[in-house]
């Protein structure tokens, strides 16, 4: 019988209740320091925009992309042969919105 799903465990919920949001934020600074500063080189010079974080203890990872037009994080699990195509929970911002986020 398997156990439960990682959203059941106590380290899930940490993990989606303040990690997940506290990346969401970190990455809205970075999106806004980025529109502020005309000298930071736009994203699509970067080589590789993709970043990758194993969640220990579980057959999970989550992957953050930047574009020219905003921030996507991705969850995908390590045992899914066709992971990329089938995350299991996915979301976005554009810079756009970002910056009216500030603004309010």
């Amino acid at each position: 019988m398997a156990g439960p799903e990682f959203f059941q465990t106590p380290m899930g919920k940490r993990f989606f209740e303040g990690t997940l949001p506290q990346i969401a934020q970190s990455l809205e600074k970075i999106a806004k320091n980025l529109e502020e500063d005309p000298e930071i080189v736009d994203t699509s010079q970067l080589k590789d925009p993709y970043i990758r974080l194993d969640i220990p203890d579980s057959n999970l990872y989550v992957e953050v992309k930047l574009d020219d037009e905003g921030v996507t994080i991705d969850i995908f699990n390590k045992d899914d042969p066709d992971a990329i195509a089938n995350a299991i929970a996915s979301t976005g911002k554009l810079y756009e919105e970002m910056a009216e986020d500030e603004s309010d």
